[in-house]
Formats: structure tokens, C-alpha cells, sequence
């Protein structure tokens, strides 16, 4: 009994996945023609999509053929893998992106390790003034206050308060 209910679940959230996939098909082509109706027929991938989506939708409900029903998914499956075989931006993209991130690594890291120096630099010679040395995390924020020059100025009044008082 609990076999059957949860092979029921599964073949209703395969009936509503189909659907999904079908309605993005059918708004892609709508998205196309809105873009351009003449250049959408212009293109023979577009006629294809345009077939195996009509399939899709009458095959799905004219027959329940199980035979039918194999094809239309097959025709389902050469429709996504043409929409992600073919696009080429998306592969350009992910290669611009791949490379942004190894550049960004290349400048960041070294960045850490230079404020990592300095931050040990500023517990090690600095912690008189704990609230902006006190510790490395503290020392860190710091840090990055005067890199960003955002707030530096109450950094370097805490300094003078504490050699005002030093001095008396």
C-alpha cells in the first residue's frame, strides 16, 4: 500500500515537472515571436522547437499510447539539450566567469596575507590601545576601516585620546 502511494506521488510530480518544462517551451516561443514573428521562421531550430513543442502538447493529450509517450519524452529531451548544447553565450559566460574569479583570487589573497602581516603587526605593537588592536579580529576591522578610508578618523581620535593620557 505504501509502494502504490508513493509511486503515485512520484507520477504526479513527474506529471507536473512535464507541464513546467511544456509551459516554458510554449512561453519561449512566444517570447521569440513577440522578438520578431518573420525571423523566428527564418531559423530552422526554431521550426523544430516550434514541432516538437506542438508534439509535446497534442501528444500528451490525443493518445495514451505508451509507445506516443516515449517519443514525446525523447522529443522532450532533444528540445532541452538543443536549448543548452547551442548556447553559446552561456558558455562564454561561464568562462568570463571562471576567469574573473581566478584573477579576483589573485589579487585578494595576497591582499589577506600583506593585511595579515599587519594586522599581528598592530596586535603585536599596538595592543596598549584595545579597542582598536586589542586583537587580531579587532586589528583586521581596523585595518580594513583605513583601507576603505571609512571611519579612520575615530581610529586615529582613539590613538590621540590614548596619548593625551599617556602624556599626563
Amino acid at each position: 500500500m505504501g509502494d502504490r502511494k508513493q509511486s503515485r506521488k512520484q507520477a504526479f510530480a513527474l506529471f507536473v515537472s512535464e507541464q513546467i518544462i511544456l509551459t516554458i517551451f510554449i512561453l519561449e516561443i512566444l517570447v521569440k515571436w513577440n522578438n520578431g514573428f518573420k525571423m523566428f521562421w527564418k531559423s530552422w531550430w526554431n521550426i523544430v522547437g516550434f514541432v516538437i513543442t506542438l508534439t509535446l502538447i497534442a501528444g500528451n493529450r490525443i493518445t495514451s499510447n505508451p509507445i506516443a509517450q516515449i517519443i514525446c519524452k525523447v522529443l522532450r529531451m532533444v528540445h532541452i539539450n538543443r536549448c543548452f548544447a547551442f548556447s553559446q553565450d552561456a558558455i562564454t559566460m561561464a568562462q568570463v566567469f571562471r576567469e574573473f574569479i581566478k584573477d579576483t583570487f589573485m589579487i585578494v589573497f595576497p591582499f589577506l596575507v600583506f593585511m595579515l602581516g599587519f594586522a599581528t603587526f598592530g596586535v603585536h605593537y599596538f595592543s596598549s590601545v584595545p579597542s582598536v588592536f586589542g586583537n587580531l579580529e579587532s586589528a583586521f576591522y581596523t585595518l580594513f576601516v583605513c583601507v576603505t578610508e571609512d571611519g579612520w578618523l575615530d581610529i586615529y581620535n582613539k590613538f590621540k585620546e590614548y596619548i593625551y593620557l599617556c602624556l599626563l
